[in-house]
C-alpha cells in the first residue's frame, strides 16, 4: 500500500500557528460604560441618532486605532479631553483614582456637529466608551 504524503507547507502533518493580523481594526468595549445623566440617550433622541451613532460604530471598527488616534478630520473630531474646559472639572470619576490617572481621557464626533460625540479612554489598541454625549453637555 502507498504511503500518503501530507500537502507541502504543513510540515509534517502539524498545524502552524495562525499569525496576527498586520494592522488589526479598532476594538470597542463598553466594559466602563456610565449611563448617567447628562450622558445619557435622550428621551426624545432626534430623528435618526440610534442609527448615526450605530453608523459611526461600525465605521471605526473599520478603522486601525493609529488611524483613529492621528485622525484630522473635522467630522470625526479625534483628540484628548482636557477635564479643566468641560463641565466634569473632575473627570470619570465613577472610576478608581489610581486607574484614572493611567489612562487619558479621549473623545471623537459621531457626526461632524448634530449627533454629539463620544467620550472614553484608550487602552492599547481597545477604545473604551464611558459616555455617550448626545447633547455636547460634556464641552457645550
Amino acid at each position: 500500500m502507498a504511503k500518503i504524503k501530507p500537502p507541502k507547507g504543513l510540515g509534517g502533518g502539524k498545524i502552524p500557528s495562525p499569525a496576527p493580523p498586520p494592522h488589526p481594526h479598532l476594538t470597542l468595549s463598553f466594559k466602563y460604560f456610565n449611563h448617567r445623566e447628562p450622558f445619557v440617550f435622550p428621551g426624545e433622541a432626534k430623528p435618526g441618532y440610534p442609527l448615526a451613532l450605530l453608523e459611526r460604530l461600525r465605521d471605526l471598527c473599520t478603522m486601525r486605532p493609529s488611524e483613529l488616534r492621528a485622525s484630522k478630520s473635522k467630522a470625526l473630531r479625534s483628540h484628548p479631553i482636557d477635564w479643566a474646559d468641560t463641565t466634569e472639572p473632575d473627570g470619570f470619576d465613577h472610576l478608581n483614582p489610581l486607574f484614572q490617572e493611567q489612562i487619558v481621557p479621549w473623545q471623537f464626533s459621531i457626526t461632524a456637529n448634530e449627533y454629539g460625540r463620544i467620550h472614553g479612554f484608550w487602552i492599547d489598541d481597545v477604545f473604551y466608551v464611558v459616555w455617550i454625549d448626545p447633547d455636547h453637555r460634556l464641552c457645550p
